[in-house]
């Protein structure tokens, strides 16, 4: 009798341990799904849709004339995650002259339209002076009408909070002026919960919303302390089944 009460204690003490292993392996097959890239925005699609934009005006942060700096902004899905890790804009060239290829950029995450509207530094994560890869999808040379899109890649940016991300150049009126119309993408609008926003009201109102010729994509993973937090509950709840 007593070697089979130990034989059924050991058996129910195996399928235990076989129970908390599927249940750590499901979890962290969970965490791996989790980690994985989503996408904030998409709405860039097939090149072969691109063509030139309608007028929407200036994206474009002036250092010496801050009253005219603009950006088009979009509603984000923020369930996908926190960290910033890639975004793409598609846009048209105005002037001739300008070359994309030596752009840099502000990039800015926003917890509401009202909070672009106040600045354009981004209250849920903003990062200056990037740079990324200009491929011309529209036009040819150097005539006006260019279609570009740039993405930046390798981005570690914090927008925790953020309902709205937006990017644009950082150029001078000096060394080009307005130059940048954003390109909409034909039958993937932007949408109604698009929105410019010039802070300085320079173009006699500081936000209008837009439904068109906003064309991003965006690619985000969840922040790295829910990983964390995650992961250690899973290990609290194996120590804790160890020990009964």
């Amino acid at each position: 009798m007593a070697g089979r009460m130990s034989s059924l204690v050991f058996k129910l003490e195996e399928t235990s341990k076989m129970k908390m292993r599927t249940l750590l392996s499901l979890s962290f097959a969970a965490l791996a799904v989790a980690a994985n890239a989503q996408n904030w925005i998409d709405q860039i699609g097939a090149p072969a849709a691109m063509g030139p934009a309608a007028d929407f005006g200036v994206i474009q942060k002036f250092g010496d004339f801050p009253t005219f700096s603009g950006m088009a902004i979009d509603d984000v899905n923020t369930s996908a995650g926190s960290i910033l890790t890639e975004i793409s804009v598609a846009y048209e060239v105005t002037d001739p002259s300008m070359v994309p290829a030596n752009f840099t950029w502000s990039i800015a995450g926003f917890t509401s339209a009202g909070a672009a509207v106040a600045s354009l530094t981004g209250d849920a994560g903003n990062l200056t002076g990037q740079t990324g890869t200009a491929t011309q999808i529209f036009g040819v040379g150097g005539t006006t009408n260019r279609t570009f899109i740039t993405t930046i890649s390798g981005l570690n940016l914090n927008v925790a909070g953020a309902t709205y991300v937006g990017m644009a150049v950082e150029r001078d009126f000096g060394a080009g002026g307005q130059v940048f119309i954003l390109n909409g993408v034909a039958g993937t609008p932007g949408g109604g919960n698009g929105v410019g926003v010039s802070p300085g009201g320079g173009f006699g109102q500081t936000r209008w919303d837009t439904t068109n010729n906003f064309a991003y994509s965006a690619t985000v993973v969840p922040e790295p302390a829910t990983m964390i937090a995650l992961g250690a509950g899973l290990a609290a709840l194996a120590a804790r089944r160890r020990r009964k």
